[in-house]
């Protein structure tokens, strides 16, 4: 997706969620189950302000708000190392939402599981 400027990107708010358009944060949930991430966890995540912001949303803004939300979750863990910038540079990947969600389920979803995230 191409936003020219602050207005195409303002526009994508306030636009209803095309019917073809990929739901990436039911996509997600639905990966979070799979592999047995508490419901308790999900529902935290699901009660945050940038994830709800991006409910019936289009998937270019689901994917940004999640991609801040989980950037979020590892700065925020203890761990200091040099391990946390490439997991943290990955959700800046700018694919298709399919993409995105294999990026999350390949590279990032060990990290949480690992870590018990989100906190």
């Amino acid at each position: 997706m191409i936003l020219r400027n602050e207005e195409d990107f303002k526009n994508l708010w306030e636009t209803k969620k095309p019917e073809d358009d990929l739901d990436v944060l039911k996509e997600l949930i639905n990966i979070l189950r799979e592999n047995n991430i508490k419901e308790d966890k999900i529902n935290l995540m699901l009660s945050d302000p940038f994830i709800k912001a991006i409910e019936n949303k289009h998937s270019y803004l689901q994917k940004l708000n999640l991609s801040k939300y989980w950037n979020n979750q590892i700065i925020f863990t203890n761990d200091k190392s040099i391990v946390t910038v490439p997991l943290r540079y990955s959700l800046l990947y700018d694919g298709t939402p399919d993409e995105w969600l294999i990026i999350f389920k390949d590279i990032i979803l060990p990290y949480i599981k690992e870590n018990d995230l989100p906190k």
